[in-house]
């Protein structure tokens, strides 16, 4: 049977899961988190749960997940054109060349005759840095909260591509109106592989587990990103 995370639905995880947590953390422990959530008006975070009980919640949780086939449920937004995409190629992530390819389809020159390639090629250049093209390379942003997603990070879901917000912003007011009138907002609720996580993001999908238990305390919505 398929052992799926979903942040949304903490009382749907593996009951292996909340017999690790159940090791650690107990109604004395949960209470003293409400507290310290009440009294300091905070989230709570995975510090507070490592004060209270021990560091080994982490090791214990983390070789479970290693040593099953799990899943987490992630949320990813954007805004594209042609939606059907997505049922024929999948959620891909895009290489530089790839992603210069699509903008250039998107402000193409019989639409914008005055944005030739020399143009929009020095545009993408001289703006490199603002792209966040060493952060953003082979990568593809999720959150763990479709709520968090609708209210805090609507912006994916007007422009699409921080990569092509960015530079539609830089280019001029015109091709930042051009995404809001022709791209179809869009969610996507994915089964995401663990094993498709690199170690350091691994952890913060831990770290969130552990968080977001059943213990019903204030904690922030992640945003992953791998």
């Amino acid at each position: 049977m398929e052992k799926i995370f979903d942040f949304e639905s903490p009382n749907f995880w593996s009951s292996h899961i909340e017999l690790i947590m159940n090791n650690y953390i107990d109604d004395i422990v949960i209470q003293e988190l409400r507290e310290i959530s009440t009294n300091d008006n905070k989230y709570i975070e995975i510090e507070d749960i490592y004060e209270l009980t021990s560091k080994n919640i982490f090791n214990d949780v983390l070789e479970f997940t290693k040593e099953n086939t799990c899943y987490i449920k992630l949320y990813h937004g954007t805004a594209i054109k042609n939606i059907e995409s997505f049922l024929e190629y999948g959620l891909l992530v895009l290489s530089s060349d790839e992603k210069n390819k699509y903008i250039r389809e998107l402000f193409n020159q019989k639409e914008f005759p005055e944005l030739t390639d020399d143009i929009l090629n020095n545009e993408i250049e001289k703006h490199l840095d603002f792209l966040g093209m060493k952060v953003r390379e082979n990568r593809i942003s999720f959150m763990t909260n479709k709520k968090h997603l609708l209210q805090n990070e609507t912006h994916y879901l007007v422009y699409g591509s921080e990569y092509v917000f960015i530079l539609a912003q830089r280019l001029g007011y015109e091709y930042k109106k051009f995404l809001e009138d022709n791209l179809k907002s869009t969610i996507l609720t994915c089964k995401v592989p663990l094993k498709l996580l690199n170690d350091d993001f691994i952890e913060i999908v831990i770290k969130n587990i552990i968080v977001k238990s059943h213990l019903q305390i204030p904690t922030k919505a992640a945003n992953l990103i791998f």
